[in-house]
Order: structure tokens, then sequence, then C-alpha cells
């Protein structure tokens, strides 16, 4: 943003360009859409600052812009998230239910089955609570676990999931195979459907001929074909970072149930030698003009509609367990290798895919960086069982050669595959679906690392894999290993690993990545941060669990003046961080063995505007106890003060170059919006200079998405309405205009008559710089 207005790019003096003419004075209010709204509030607050009577003296002459760029903000008003208490989620209160005999093995089995493939089914009771995330390789090994205990309909429910059932082939086929259905009730799967929201009628090669992605341009599962082939090359794109990052060079052998080993059946230009899922995806092929040899060689990918799940995309492997559901099925088999056509029959009428792996990925969602996110972790789950398998044979007969199960289970196999996504992909935001799964490792961070989804903690193996030598090799490594985090912390080392907590603990407050998909935010960008072990009841004990992170939060002015923070503990694993939140940022301050006491006054930091701790557990097996709470009237030594960290009892305001730089974000669904102020003072305390910044920016702009160069139509109108306006009223003042693509900005830069500025938008005229800081503030801006 700097360069854009300190270059040739700025546009000084001439109006900004649109393609209609441009109006003679301020538009009325017309506030059809949130984001020009926004729009509208800048050049309220932008109006209120500079406002006053004053004239235009000069704008003919390029302003240097004085502002960070707007990504480098943080998005204010982040409030620390609070809990009275701990909850279970959803999946926690189903394995609870199941171990106190409250469900059957049955019950058990079949709402984890709908906790992935349709949470809408899920009982009320966990339907309720907070949403945990189960991968259908874990789902099919507790399956088996239990698997004598299974309902007919159970079974029939996770081989007709698995099989992709519920994806429709809408081509016509020339033969009939409803004579395979035999006891296997379900309706064909290649009959021709409307708008069933899984059907698939078209398909894009990608550029190397590695995949084929299977879509629908009509009804609800529909995306366009530019869409599908964005798709298509950008995992075409991954296959080249994973092999230049990670030595992992990519294979594919389908995979099918209806034939011994893989698929060798002989491909004819006419499609009749494949099953019937087979045919249509054969006839596809044809009436699309792709060669039909691909379907032994390319691996389907299936855009569908999966809303009824929290998933944006799913890899469905050849999995051991699988094959042991598969001969459950078949109800009169012993074993596998007895499994007859009968079964295989059974199988192909309700398997919506021909073969074996392949992955689907979500058609619904808008935003086409969780897209690219979503398609480079499923597709690393393809390296995996290639990467375990070739030093760990499958022991499935019908798996490719050198294709195999990772025995790390869910930690490291989701969260390798999480982490080595962001770093491959190219994304680099806030806001993304990945940041959310962020979030998810700050909310359960009082959980032991290795416990969970796995999806969450990529943000801590991503310090591991910074701070470890060969760190990126022992993640990648910890996927053959039954305990992955006991071998990450042997091959770290217990101080090393201890490091990498205490750094990740740090940063999930600091928000101090380079990769903007690790700050835990929401779907807007908003900032979500650790919930408060210290809301609600007020407890002295407390436990915690190995490689775990629990955080408090006290803010000094809402206690009194003999309120102490105390903690201990006799465990030489647990290390407490001090954390100072000031101006809307927090900084860590102070490390602490808790082995030691540590006592502080509140009222000692009476001026800053929250404490945060965070308690750090490095060790990697058991529980410890220790001690946080707060006692509101204590007169304990104290063992901790501002002092110790070097500071005055007081804050000091932060200052650049002697001056005071403010910013406010707006989010809206379609726009960003900031403004900034930036206010110079002389020695003594006098304003010297002022400036006032305004940008918008489009939120996934496409150029080829019509309602966008509406939009900068509009946002140009109001841009040169707002310089018409202002080229009125104001005196001694420059204005430039800029804009980009997808960024529009205009910036005021005042020479004088600054306590006219001040006086016309504010309650009293500042005659200091604290007291200029504090009129800022109290508008709701966030100042340094």
């Amino acid at each position: 943003m700097n360069e854009e207005l300190n270059n040739e790019n700025v546009k000084v003096a001439e109006p900004v360009q649109t393609d209609f003419e441009p109006l003679p004075e301020p538009p009325k209010k017309k506030r059809k859409g949130k984001g020009f709204l926004i729009f509208l509030i800048v050049v309220l607050i932008i109006g209120g600052l500079i406002f006053g009577g004053i004239k235009l003296f000069k704008y003919l002459t390029r302003i240097d812009d004085p502002f960070p760029d707007i990504d480098a903000l943080g998005t204010p008003g982040a409030k620390t998230s609070e809990i009275s208490e701990y909850t279970l989620t959803s999946l926690e209160q189903i394995d609870e239910d199941y171990k106190n005999g409250s469900i059957t093995a049955d019950q058990y089995i079949m709402q984890l089955a709908y906790a992935t493939y349709d949470i809408n089914s899920m009982d009320e009771r966990y339907k309720s609570l907070d949403y945990d995330f189960i991968d259908t390789e874990q789902l099919f090994s507790k399956a088996s676990e239990v698997i004598d205990e299974l309902s007919e309909n159970t079974i029939n429910y996770l081989v007709e999931k698995y099989s992709l059932s519920d994806m429709k082939w809408n081509v016509d086929i020339s033969e009939d195979d409803t004579s395979y259905l035999n006891d296997y009730k379900v309706k064909n799967v290649w009959s021709p459907v409307g708008d069933d929201t899984n059907k698939v009628d078209h398909v894009k090669l990608s550029s190397k001929g590695h995949f084929l992605v299977y879509y629908t341009t009509t009804g609800r599962n529909a995306v366009s074909d530019e869409h599908a082939n964005k798709i298509a090359n950008f995992l075409e794109k991954m296959v080249v970072e994973y092999e230049k990052k990670y030595g992992l060079k990519y294979q594919y052998s389908p995979t099918n149930f209806r034939s011994a080993n893989s698929v060798t059946y002989e491909v004819t230009k006419d499609c009749k030698s494949f099953n019937a899922e087979g045919r249509a995806a054969c006839q596809i092929l044809k009436d699309s003009g792709v060669d039909t040899d691909y379907l032994l060689t390319a691996m389907p990918v299936y855009i569908v509609d999966l809303s009824q799940t929290d998933l944006l995309g799913a890899y469905n492997a050849v999995v051991e367990k699988w094959r042991q559901i598969l001969t459950k099925a078949g109800r009169n088999t012993s074993s596998f290798n007895d499994l007859d056509s009968n079964l295989q029959m059974q199988v192909s009428a309700v398997a919506g895919t021909y073969t074996f792996p392949y992955f689907m990925i979500t058609s619904a969602s808008s935003n086409f960086e969780d897209t690219e996110l979503v398609a480079a972790h499923e597709l690393f789950h393809h390296y995996q069982h290639y990467f375990c398998g070739t030093e760990n044979p499958s022991k499935i007969p019908e798996a490719p050669k050198g294709y195999g199960d990772c025995p790390s289970g869910g930690f490291t196999i989701e969260t390798t595959a999480t982490l080595f996504a962001v770093d491959s992909a190219g994304v680099n935001k806030t806001g993304t679906a990945f940041n959310k799964k962020a979030y998810g490792y700050n909310l359960y961070s009082y959980k032991s690392l290795n416990k969970g989804s796995g999806y969450n903690q990529f943000v801590f193996l991503s310090n591991y894999e910074n701070m470890v030598k060969n760190g990126t090799r022992i993640a990648l490594d910890s996927l053959k290993q039954e305990d992955a985090l006991k071998y990450l912390k042997n091959k770290a080392g217990a101080e090393k690993f201890k490091e990498v907590m205490l750094k990740t603990a740090e940063k999930m407050l600091t928000l101090d990545y380079d990769n903007k998909v690790l700050i835990a935010t929401d779907e807007n960008g908003v900032i979500k941060y650790p919930v408060n072990n210290l809301a609600g009841k007020q407890e002295k004990n407390r436990t915690s669990n190995y490689a775990s992170i629990n955080f408090f939060y006290a803010t000094p002015s809402d206690h009194g003046e003999k309120a102490q923070i105390i903690a201990d503990s006799e465990s030489k694993h647990l290390t407490l961080l001090v954390f100072i939140k000031s101006d809307g940022k927090y900084e860590k301050v102070y490390t602490h063995e808790l082995t030691k006491d540590f006592v502080m006054n509140l009222n000692d930091f009476i001026d800053y505007d929250e404490l945060a701790f965070a308690v750090v557990d490095s060790s990697a097996t058991g529980t410890h106890m220790y001690h946080f709470y707060l006692e509101e009237e204590s007169d304990r030594e104290p063992t901790f003060t501002p002092e110790t960290i070097g500071r005055d009892a007081k804050r000091k305001l932060k200052a650049r170059d002697n001056s005071i730089m403010c910013y406010q974000i707006e989010d809206s669904e379609m726009f960003k919006t900031v403004y900034q102020v930036k206010v110079d003072f002389n020695k003594e305390e006098k304003i010297s200079e002022m400036y006032v910044k305004g940008t918008i920016r489009m939120k996934n702009y496409d150029p080829n998405n019509p309602a966008f160069n509406i939009a900068k139509r509009v946002v140009n109108g109001l841009i040169f309405a707002m310089r018409l306006q202002y080229k009125e009223k104001l005196k001694s003042v420059k204005i430039s205009t800029a804009e980009t693509d997808d960024t529009y900005t205009l910036l005021f830069k005042v020479k004088d008559n600054f306590d006219e500025a001040f006086g016309n938008s504010f309650d009293s005229v500042p005659t200091s710089k604290e007291d200029a800081f504090n009129i800022i503030t109290s508008k709701g801006f966030i100042c340094e």
C-alpha cells in the first residue's frame, strides 16, 4: 500500500476515472449493501476529523503515505474468549456415553458416522455441543473394534457412505445392472437424475494427466468449468511443490473391490468392459473429449456438496479396516478372500466411485483459497499412504504396491497434512477455513497435543518445523510411529521440545507468524484468542495434561488494590508465561518456572489493558498438579513487579518518532474498510502534522464476476464525490487517491488548523500528546 501511494501509481490532481460521468455532489444516502454502508461510515469519520469550515489549499502535490500497509494491522475489537467452564465436544460426549453404557456399540458407531457424514442426523444432545472432527479412517478403525455388535443398518450405512453412494452419475449407460442388487436394496447410482444434490456429468483432466475432476454445472451442486479447471491444475501444482519441498514423488494405482487386485480390466472405447459406475465415468470422459485410458491412471476427484457435514473435503483411502467392514457386509463369508461375486456386485450397485483411492472437495466454498488449502490437504493424505507403505507394506491384498496405512493416528496424519498444505499452497491470509482450525487449537490447547482430531495442531508443528533441526523430516517420519508425540520429543530433545511449546504458547497471543493462515481467526479474519481458565468458578488446585497449554486473563482495573495473582507447582514440567496487553496487542514480558512461587499485585499494573498468563506443560506423559488463582484480598509479598521486567509502574504512551498512529477496521461480507489517523508532535507536544486515510479492499475479488466490476464503479464514484465535496470545504489539506484492482484509498494530509480539525469533531481540543491520544482512542481507534 505504501508503494502504491508513493510512486507513479498515485493519481493526484486528476479525478479518479470511471465509466460514467462523476456526480456533481456527494450521493444521497443509498444504503442497499453492507459494504457500501461501511464506506459511508469512512466518509463520515474522515469528514468528522477534518471538517470545520476549512477550504482546500493545495492538492496537486504527492503525499508521502506514512501509514503501514493495512495487511500489517491486527484486527481490533477482538476480545478474549471466555467460558465459565469447559464442556465436552460432541465426539468426547459420544465417547463418554459409550464408556458409561448410556449408548450401545451400534449407537456409538452410528453417531460417529453421522458426525462424519451427516451432522443434522446426530442426536440433539451431541449436535448442540462444540463439533470435533473424526476422519473416515478413524471411524472405520473404531467400527472394526466392535464389528460383531453392529447392526445391518449401520454396516450398510458405512458401506454406502464410503463407496460414495450419495454421488450420482448423471449419464445414460446402455446396460442395466439391477440384477446385481440382490439383497442390498439401494437405487442404481448410475441412473439419470434431475436436480439431485450430488450429481456429476462433467470432467476435467488436469494438465499433466494425474487427476480427473468430476463435477456438474447445474443444480445445487453446480460449479463453473473454470472452477473445476482451476482445481485440476492446482493439484498438478501441488505435485510439483510436494516433490520440490519434501522429495515426495507422486504415485497412483487404481484399486477396486470387484477384482482380486488393482484394476486390470482392459479399457475399451465403447466403455462396456467396466463395472456400472465405471461405464458411467467412461461415458462422461468420452462426452468431454478425454481419452478413456486415463480411467486407469488418473485419480478421481469429486466436487460434491458436503454441506451436511462440517467437512470441506475428504480423502477415502484403501484401508484395512474398510476391508473388514466389507467382509461383514458379505454376511455369508468368513474372510475377505472368500468373498464371492455376489458381494462384489452388491458393492458395485451402491458405489458412486469406480475406484479407490479418491477424494472429495466441497462445491459450497465461495473462497478459492479455502479450496486450494483443502485440495492440498487431501492430496497430502495420498502421499502419506505411499510414504508409510514403503517400509510398512499394507496388509490389504487389494491395495497397490507400496501403499499402506500410517500407524501414528490422527495426531500427525492430520497435522502434517494441514501444515504441509499451508506451507505449500501459497495462501497467506486470515479468514480461511484453516485459520478456524488454528482457533480449534487455541480452543482446546488444554488437551494433550496428541488428543483430538489432529487437524488443529498444525500451529504447534509449524513451530517445531522451524525450531528443531531437520524438523520437517522428523515430522514426516513421525507418521510411521505409533507414539508420534513421544517420537517428536525424543528427536528434538527435552529442552528444545520445551522451547517449541513455549514459543507456540507465545505466538497464540502475539500472533507473530509469517504465514497468516497460522493465526486463529473466524471466517471474517477476526482474531480468536484462547479461552480463559479464570472465568467462572475459582479453583486453586488445577491439573495440567501433558503437552498442553492453559491460559488465564485478568483486567487489573476490574479488581481492588489488594488483588493478587498467585501460582506455583512442584512439577518441573510447568512454565508460566506472562503477557501484557496494551493498545490491543499482547507482548510476552516474562518467563517463570512454577517450581518457584509467583505472586503479583494486579494494582501494580493498573494502567495496562489486560494481563494474560499461559501455563505450559512440556512433558510427553502424565498429568501435573499446580495452583493458579486470583485472590481478591491478599497480602503476600510480590515476587513479580513492573520493575522485574524493567518497566515503570505506569504505562507510557508508545510513540514512534514522537507521533500517535491509530486505526480502525470494519469487516463486511464483501469489503474490508480501514481508517487510519496519524498525529505528529514537536518537542513541546504541539501538533505539527496530521494524516487521515481511508482504505476499502474488496474481499474474494474476482475480475470475472460482474458484481465486482459494478462495485468498482460505485466506489470510484464515491471517492470522486468526496473530493468534490472537500474541494469546496477544506483548506490546508492535500489529497491523494489511489486504486488497484481490489483496493481503493483516499489520503488527507492536514498542514495546520489542527485544533480546529479536532474541535469540530470531538468534545475537547487536545493540548498535549496524551490529550490527543485519549480523544482518538475514545472514538474506538487502536493507537500506537
